[in-house]
């Protein structure tokens, strides 16, 4: 993830970082990554989609977090990889990596850096963080990035959010504050005040996140969002021989986007 954008900050947001003794980190870091983990857990992962794409092997998951998804990919005994760049999530995938029936490599480090010793059938961002890639540079560094690394006619699977999802969370999330309450991973509990702003322009939302670990210390995390369309993707990767040919439709189970519905989009590299 990025470096924390102080200009991402939002009322009442801005003022706690004010605060002696807030520190700003990145999320998917510390004590936000931890948190992510708790509102994570109970959502169901359906790889259903997946398996009618008929991927190929190996398969690489960019952003493969505490191995969810990469654990039942090898449960279908897949040659499967994942890269990661928050050490807390990669450590959380190692303690449970004995349950898998095949060996699973994680690789440690940024995406767009890595310097992979093999090429893949198969490049997946099933998780709908390719709403984090929030400009089109980013996404034209992602699909250069994939041809370099596919196969001959590989394919990129990637999950987004539909327009109907979007134009909910356009109207339900004009700004808002509100505050969640969750165990970190010591089992202690602990209160999360989450801010977020939908900005219609660009189909973007600024999430923000606070909470406070002792009297005198507290953190503070922010991102941004975009929501692509997917003809906006079929525009940008084109240029880079993806192209568009597969799509199923599918559905959030659990978690805050609980009933959100979502499209898988499958790409495939042209030998041209």
């Amino acid at each position: 993830m990025a470096a924390f954008d102080q200009d991402l900050l939002i009322p009442p947001f801005n003022k706690l970082g004010q605060l002696s003794g807030s520190s700003h980190i990145p999320y998917y870091t510390g004590i936000f990554d931890e948190y992510e983990y708790y509102l994570i857990k109970d959502e169901v992962v359906n790889l259903d989609w997946l398996k009618q794409a008929n991927l190929s092997e190996p398969m690489l998951e960019v952003g493969s977090g505490e191995g969810r998804i990469l654990s039942e990919l090898a449960q279908m005994n897949l040659a499967c990889f994942g890269i990661e760049t928050s050490k807390e999530a990669i450590r959380r995938f190692k303690q449970k990596q004995h349950l898998a029936e095949r060996e699973i490599i994680v690789y440690e480090g940024d995406f767009f850096d890595f310097k992979f010793d093999r090429k893949f059938g198969s490049v997946i961002i099933p998780n709908l963080t390719i709403h984090l890639f929030n400009d089109v540079p980013t996404l034209e560094q992602l699909a250069k990035k994939l041809s370099s690394i596919l196969l001959p006619s590989g394919k990129f699977a990637v999950s987004i959010f539909c327009p109907e999802s979007i134009q909910k969370m356009s109207v339900n999330y004009k700004g808002q504050t509100f505050v969640v309450p969750f165990n970190d991973d010591l089992g202690k509990e602990r209160i999360m005040w989450t801010g977020l702003k939908f900005e219609d322009q660009h189909r973007t939302m600024i999430q923000n996140w606070y909470t406070q670990v002792s009297p005198s210390e507290g953190f503070l995390s922010a991102d941004k969002q975009r929501f692509w369309l997917e003809e906006e993707l079929q525009v940008i990767f084109k240029p880079f021989g993806l192209e568009l040919t597969h799509k199923y439709d599918g559905a959030i189970t659990g978690g805050g986007a609980d009933g959100f519905v979502t499209n898988h989009l499958i790409f495939t590299l042209s030998n041209n």
